[in-house]
């Protein structure tokens, strides 16, 4: 993740209060994602930024250690590219991860998106 991760109940609870806020105002929330079969709350996908004026957006994502390595945050990003071009509007859709993550970089790979660099 480029965010730090959550360390308390507390942080998880202001995590998901800045989250309604944003589906209050109107803004792209981030989403739950539930496993299908266990019916349990796995991971968090969402816009990190999403800039309409210029048809740009950024995900972030996160699932649970113990869903690892099934394909299904690979699943979850398809969606979610689907959905930004399709009802979001939007031309350049973007993620980010730490270089060491390469599970994250697959993902994206695997979503058919392309690696542009590294940040310093």
């Amino acid at each position: 993740m480029t965010w730090p991760a959550h360390r308390s109940i507390e942080d998880a609870l202001s995590f998901l209060r800045m989250v309604q806020r944003e589906y209050e105002a109107g803004g792209p929330a981030s989403w739950g994602i539930v496993h299908k079969a266990h019916q349990k709350l796995i991971g968090t996908v969402g816009y990190v930024k999403w800039e309409p004026g210029n048809s740009l957006a950024e995900i972030g994502y996160a699932l649970s250690r113990k869903y690892w390595n099934m394909g299904l945050m690979t699943e979850v990003v398809q969606e979610v590219i689907r959905f930004s071009y399709e009802q979001m509007g939007v031309n350049r859709l973007q993620a980010l991860c730490m270089v060491e993550n390469v599970a994250s970089e697959r993902v994206m790979l695997k979503c058919g998106m392309i690696f542009e660099g590294t940040l310093r």
